[in-house]
Order: structure tokens, then C-alpha cells, then sequence
């Protein structure tokens, strides 16, 4: 009778004794029928799981936990029931029966690795013949032991074009299929004219091993090589004086790089028995670690990790340690590293080099294992090291209040960090926001509530982009607020609602940072309360929304300056008009009362919050001013928004030919408030020329 699936799940639950399983994970120790030990699933302080030889079953008394031995390497392992199956075959070395495969696919995969476990065996020889000795002495100066070497099967390819080949065609059977099968590995690589020749030449050989099955299950399966150039002369192509000193077999019928590590068959118990594993760059460095007994140690395949990489570590590690360069290079290599691994439960860290630094020299040096170990312990936890290197990027820095550069960090913060975290659900994307607010000294509210902008202006974007058309009934009066929103937009821009979605982006104010001093993270505006009674029938963009929502929360702290501001700039930019909701209502309250009223007055708790975060602003922002600046901010902040009001009047004014009168008062007011900015204090002035050129009339 033919065998079936659960002929396989018997054969291998009975060669795998469930105490024993475990035990390579977890620490045991033997009470009565059953084994304790601490539970691998959650943070535990005492032992609570019970493990149960004779019913074959795990169970954790504090977290609930359980089940059999397939469930236990599932959960640890994270694979589903095949591969966790696999696993445990392979270690009881039994063979599963073929799952649908076509036969002829087995057939060539065995016949690629027998291939290629025999070129790795032709170049290990290769390093012992007189060629080899430059490439042996190199590897000896270094610190190699002969054991580390045969450990790690290095190898050596001879200078010239065709000495592999060459051994190929007089040594292999049907050498030219073999021919064609080294092309295919990437062994060989085939010329223009049809010729073919070695593609690793003067080089070290590194084989790319992973764990094997059947006969390669101790030696493990060479699937690919990598390769590090020497530099004799005849080994250089023609044309190519610097050939580059690393290069790796392409990816194959067996081989794909984002599947595993260099390094990882020679570490995968140690990896396995600690749930730790340290990722560096470089095939030496991670060879030098094992030959000091540091043998969780991998090395990435390629440039820089993948997400098909960073899903491999995370089923066989619980911490990760990242190593790289201190230069500006591995900075941005780290960086991205640590974007694949944003909201994935492992425990990662980046750990930098010091510039010239190299982990396998400086393992190789004298107590260099006891510093590799205490430069591990030097690691940043990597949320923490990716939002800090977007805010270097922009040359953020704590307090800073520059328009341009927070609008720039706020957004790459948004992109990289928390919208990679707000797709693994709210208490991630909670846990990103905090840390922003800790780097960034922005609260955590407006941090939120600037993301949840962005992901509606996004999903905007994405869905709708060219739903917006210009029509010849859109006129400046259909703007909820008209001109008197004129602090908002630069002059000769079009009003919000009467453009494409490309110009409503185009058409929001930088604001000068000399008239604010303020940031995109004063942005308190609650996405929901982006009513469509501020803008019937009409689709808006949320980011120029956002930009009106900032502006409003400035002009509510220039009145927290400076209350005898609050009558001419709620003039200019009317209360009942503002696109925030909550903005809106404490504006009301600031005008109904007519003064800035004392804390325990408000009842509201989310106006009571605002206000102590727009006060908590104010009070940050005057770390960075003298005496004078903190004197003058709020008076200087409304001269510029009556400059800006008067710039737009009079481009309306110079559409109309019997006006030049006016527009020549406005400029003698433009230059009067100009030039006394810094010491304009009359609000009473500021009334005046509100009332003579009908600022507030649009």
C-alpha cells in the first residue's frame, strides 16, 4: 500500500521525542513524568511550561500556550506545518515522501548539487597547488586556522580564463551538458561569439552553503559561491583594470539569495540554541567570529538584506544584532536594514563600526574577542537609529523650527516609519509615534494626527488623482473664508477648490519662517473632523488642509503671546471659517470670551489639552529666542500677516485701472509695517488698516 501524508507525520513524530525537541530549545530539567522549563513564548520569570513525554505535548501554565511537538517548532520557528515537518525530518533523517513534485525537477535538483559540491571540492584542491599559495598565505596573514578553512570548505579559482572549464570538459562525463549546467550555475558565463569561460578567475572562493538533506545533511548543500579577487594580471579582463573585489554566483535553479545567510549552516545550532543572531557584511568577518566561537554569526548574501532575508532571521532569532560600517555608506545601509524589520516582534539593534574598522581584524587582534563582544553591547535599538538618521538626513535637530526642514522630516518620517508601522496595526504605529516624539520634541498628538493626514492624502492620491478638473464656475469666492484665508497662499496662487489636485499641492504657502517660527507639528487637526460643511460638493486635498491647520494653530499661539493680537488676526483669518474642528472651537472660545481664558474655565478636556499644548509650544520655542525676539514675536508675526493680506489686495486692485491710488497707499503701508515690524505693537493700527482696505470684506 502506497504511503500517505500521515505515514510521514507518524514516521516522524515517533523519531522525535518531544522532550528531546525542545530541549535543544529551552533549557530542561526533569520533575516526575514531566519536564519544566521557562516558556519560550512569553517573558517569562519562572518555569511554567510542562513538557509531556508520555502524551507528547507542551504546555504553558502562564500564557496558555500548547500543543505537540509539530506545534511547538510552528510557533518557535514560525513555519507552517510542512515546514516545520521538514525540519524535524531532517533531523530524525528521514526521507518525506515527494509532495506533488514532478520527478524530473528532483532529478535536476540533485544533479545541480552533486555539481556543484564537486566544484567546490575542485577548488578547495585548487588552494593547495602552487597557484593557490598566494591566495593560502593571504587567508594565513589574516589569522585563518587550517581548521576554520576546511570548515568552511574556502577554495581557491586559478588565474586565466578557462581553467574550470578546462577540468570540466576532461574530467565529467557528457561534458557538454556539464558545460551547459556550469553556465547555468553561474559557474561559466558564455561570450558574445559563443564562447565560454570561468566566471570566478584569481579569485578566493567562498562556497554558499545551506543546511542539506539526505546525504548533505551533516556536510550541508553548496549552492553558490562568492568570490574576492587577488589581482594578478593575467586574471584582469581586457578593459577592466580594477575588476571589483567582490562577486557572487547569480541566482539559479538552487540558489536565491533572499533565503539565506552565509554562515548560517555552521551556526544554525548555536543560532538555534540562543535566538540570537549578529548579521555582518563581509565572508571573513563572519569565518573569523566562528574560529573565535562566536558562531551565530551571518553574513549577508549581496549588498544589503531583503525582506525574503530579514523573514528568514526572523523565524530563527528572537534578537539581532546589525553590523556595519560607521561611514555614511553602512549608515544607509543599517538604515534600510532597519526598515525591513519594522513590525516584526524580533529585538533588533544596530551596532556601527568605528570608520577603517574591520570586525575580522579586529577579532584577529589581540583580546579581540572580548572587545567584538563588548562592541555588541554598544547597540541602538534600530527604530531608534532609523528615525534618527532621517532627522541627520534633513540635518533635524531637537527644537529646530524651520519650515522647509520639518516639513521634510515630518513627511520621510511618515513614509519610512510610520506607515510601514500602521500597517502591523495600532499598538506599533503607537510605539513609532512615541519615539518620534521622544528624537523630535514634538508632541505625540499632532505627530499622529499629521500621519493620519498624510495616509488620507495618500489614499487621495492613489485613488483619485485624476478626478480633479478645472472649471470655468470655480472662483475665488467659493474658498470657504475667501481672501481673509490670504496668509495661506502665496499671492497670484488660486484659491483652495478651484484647481486640479496638482495645483492645490502647488498652491500652498511656504511660510516664512521668520513670521511663524513654527513647525508642521503644531498640527492638532483631527482627520475626522474634516467636515464636508467647510467644503460642499467639492473633494479636497488633505495636505493643503493640513497647511491651513498648521497656520491656524500659529495664529492661536501668537494670541497666547500676546492677547491684544486676538481681535485683527481673527479678523484677517475668521474663527468660523478654520479647517480644524478643535482649532475652531478654542478660536470661538478665545473670541466669545474675549481673552485667553484661564485653564480650569474650560471644560472641554480635548480644548483643555490643546491649550496646554499649544502653551507647552510656546514655551519651547522661547529656548530658541532672546529677550527681544520673545518681546517682539507676536506683534512681529501680525505685521507679516498684514503684509501678506495687503499684497493680495493690491494684486486685486491692480486688475482694475481706476485704483493705482490704492495700490500706491498700499505700498506706503507695505513698506511702513515693513520697516517696523520689529517694533509694531498698535493694534489699534492694525484695525486701522484692516477697516481702510477692507482686508476683512472678502
Amino acid at each position: 500500500m502506497a504511503a500517505t501524508p500521515n505515514d510521514d507525520r507518524e514516521r516522524v513524530r515517533e523519531a522525535s521525542p518531544i522532550e528531546e525537541v525542545i530541549g535543544k530549545y529551552v533549557d530542561l530539567v526533569q520533575r516526575g513524568r514531566v519536564w519544566k522549563g521557562l516558556c519560550p513564548f512569553h517573558d517569562d520569570g519562572r518555569p511554567s511550561m510542562d513538557v509531556d513525554p508520555e502524551r507528547n505535548t507542551f504546555k504553558c501554565w502562564s500564557c496558555n500556550e500548547g500543543g505537540d511537538v509539530f506545534s511547538f517548532i510552528q510557533k518557535f520557528e514560525k513555519v507552517d506545518f510542512r515546514e516545520a515537518l521538514t525540519i524535524l525530518a531532517d533531523r530524525a533523517n528521514i526521507e518525506l515522501r515527494p509532495q506533488f513534485q514532478d520527478p524530473q525537477i528532483q532529478i535536476q535538483r540533485d544533479k545541480d548539487l552533486e555539481f556543484l559540491d564537486r566544484t567546490a571540492t575542485w577548488f578547495t584542491q585548487q588552494l593547495k597547488t602552487a597557484e593557490g599559495r598566494p591566495a593560502l598565505e593571504y587567508l594565513k596573514e589574516r589569522g585563518f586556522s587550517d581548521s576554520c578553512i576546511r570548515r568552511f570548505r574556502i577554495g581557491y579559482a586559478p588565474p586565466g580564463w578557462n581553467s574550470l572549464e578546462s577540468s570540466i570538459r576532461q574530467h565529467v562525463e557528457n561534458s557538454e551538458d556539464a558545460i551547459q549546467r556550469a553556465v547555468e550555475l553561474g559557474l561559466l558565463k558564455s561570450s558574445a561569439e559563443g564562447k565560454t569561460y570561468d566566471a570566478f578567475r584569481d579569485r578566493i572562493i567562498f562556497p554558499i552553503i545551506r543546511p542539506g538533506k539526505g546525504q548533505y545533511r551533516e556536510s550541508g548543500e553548496v549552492i553558490a559561491f562568492g568570490g574576492r579577487h587577488l589581482g594578478h594580471p593575467e586574471a584582469v579582463s581586457q578593459g577592466a583594470a580594477n575588476p571589483p573585489k567582490y562577486i557572487n554566483s547569480p541566482e539559479s535553479r538552487v540558489y536565491s539569495k533572499g533565503n539565506l545567510l552565509y554562515g548560517f549552516q555552521q551556526g544554525q545550532e548555536e543560532i538555534r540554541r540562543r535566538r540570537h543572531v549578529v548579521v555582518c557584511e563581509g565572508y571573513t568577518d563572519v569565518m573569523m567570529a566562528h574560529q573565535h566561537g562566536v558562531s551565530n554569526v551571518v553574513g549577508v548574501l549581496g549588498t544589503a538584506l531583503t525582506t525574503k532575508s530579514v523573514q528568514f532571521i526572523s523565524r530563527a532569532a528572537q534578537c539581532v544584532d546589525l553590523l556595519f560600517d560607521g561611514d555614511s555608506a553602512g549608515r544607509r545601509a543599517a538604515a534600510k536594514s532597519c526598515e525591513h524589520f519594522l513590525g516584526t516582534d524580533v529585538e533588533v539593534k544596530v551596532v556601527l563600526l568605528e570608520e577603517g574598522t574591520d570586525p575580522c581584524d579586529l577579532l584577529a587582534s589581540e583580546g579581540g574577542k572580548d572587545r567584538f563582544q563588548k562592541l555588541l553591547k554598544t547597540g541602538t535599538a534600530s527604530l531608534n537609529f532609523l528615525i534618527g538618521e532621517i532627522l541627520s538626513l534633513h540635518g533635524f535637530s531637537l527644537g529646530d523650527a524651520q519650515p522647509e526642514v520639518v516639513s521634510k522630516t515630518r513627511r520621510e518620517l511618515s513614509e519610512r516609519v510610520l506607515m510601514p508601522l500602521s500597517e502591523k496595526g495600532q499598538v506599533l504605529l503607537e510605539s513609532g509615534v512615541r519615539e518620534v516624539a521622544r528624537l523630535t520634541g514634538w508632541s505625540e498628538s499632532s505627530i499622529l494626527m499629521d500621519f493620519q493626514v498624510d495616509r488620507k492624502a495618500q489614499s487621495e492620491r492613489d485613488s483619485s488623482r485624476n478626478r480633479y478638473k478645472r472649471t470655468p464656475s470655480d472662483s475665488p469666492s467659493e474658498f470657504p473664508g475667501g481672501s481673509a484665508h490670504a496668509p495661506h497662499f502665496e499671492q497670484n496662487r488660486a484659491p483652495l477648490g478651484t484647481s486640479s489636485l496638482e495645483d492645490q499641492n502647488a498652491s500652498v504657502a511656504v511660510i516664512d519662517e521668520s513670521v511663524f517660527n513654527d513647525s508642521r507639528s503644531d498640527l492638532t487637526l483631527e482627520p475626522d473632523i474634516i467636515t464636508s460643511e467647510l467644503f460642499p460638493n467639492r473633494s479636497v486635498d488633505p495636505a493643503v488642509i493640513a497647511e491651513c491647520a498648521m497656520t491656524e494653530a500659529a495664529i492661536l499661539k501668537t494670541i497666547l503671546r500676546d492677547e491684544s493680537c486676538m481681535r485683527p488676526m481673527l479678523r484677517l483669518a475668521p474663527v468660523e471659517r478654520w479647517t480644524s474642528a478643535l482649532h475652531r472651537d478654542l478660536g470661538l472660545l478665545f473670541q466669545n470670551k474675549g481673552k485667553v481664558p484661564e485653564l480650569l474655565e474650560i471644560e472641554d478636556p480635548d480644548l483643555k489639552s490643546l491649550l496646554l499644548d499649544l502653551t507647552s509650544r510656546n514655551t519651547r520655542d522661547d529656548e530658541f529666542l532672546d529677550q527681544d525676539q520673545k518681546k517682539n514675536f507676536a506683534s512681529r508675526t501680525l505685521a507679516e500677516y498684514l503684509m501678506t493680506a495687503l499684497e493680495r489686495k493690491k494684486d486685486d486692485f491692480m486688475r482694475t485701472e481706476d485704483k493705482s491710488a490704492l495700490v500706491t497707499n498700499i505700498n506706503e503701508c507695505i513698506n511702513m509695517l515693513n520697516n517696523d515690524k520689529f517694533s509694531f505693537s498698535n493694534t489699534s493700527q492694525a484695525d486701522e488698516i484692516i477697516n481702510r482696505f477692507g482686508l476683512d470684506q472678502y
